[in-house]
């Protein structure tokens, strides 16, 4: 199974890790605090803007809701740095391939993509400067 996180223009991936997984879910390549600085299998790639977690084969157990259906959650995190250069809102795209565990390449079930838009917005900072004594000379330190 991988996840694909595609990030906007203007943002580039600076870190990545698995969070957690459900109980009773377990991935041959990752585990739960798995980050890209300590793991090949999480792949960083500022000039496509992407960010590749290959969990390998994935097992889950746990109660089903159908012939072969259940629920199982596994939580990720990514990281990017807003570009000088971005502007507007900014639409984020994630996409699972889940293909069979053989290598055959076989595709399970159509590919899962989910969207989000988020608009960033500059920070407005403000300074303040005040002097603790009321009179200086030329080369006193202030």
């Amino acid at each position: 199974m991988v996840l694909t996180d595609q990030l906007p223009a203007g943002r580039d991936p600076v870190s990545a890790r698995v969070v957690s997984f459900d109980s009773g879910v377990s991935a041959d390549n990752l585990t739960a605090a798995t980050t890209a600085a300590n793991d090949a299998d999480i792949t960083l790639n500022a000039a496509a803007k992407t960010v590749t977690f290959d969990f390998g084969t994935v097992t889950a157990t746990g109660a089903a809701d159908g012939a072969a259906n259940f629920d199982a959650e596994i939580v990720v995190e990514v990281v990017g740095v807003l570009l000088e250069t971005a502007s507007g809102a900014q639409t984020n795209t994630a996409t699972l391939d889940v293909t069979a565990p053989d290598g055959s390449g076989t595709v399970l079930q159509p590919p899962v993509t989910g969207t989000d838009t988020v608009t960033p917005v500059a920070p407005t900072l403000t300074m303040d400067k005040a002097v603790g004594f009321p009179a200086a000379n030329p080369g006193d330190p202030v």
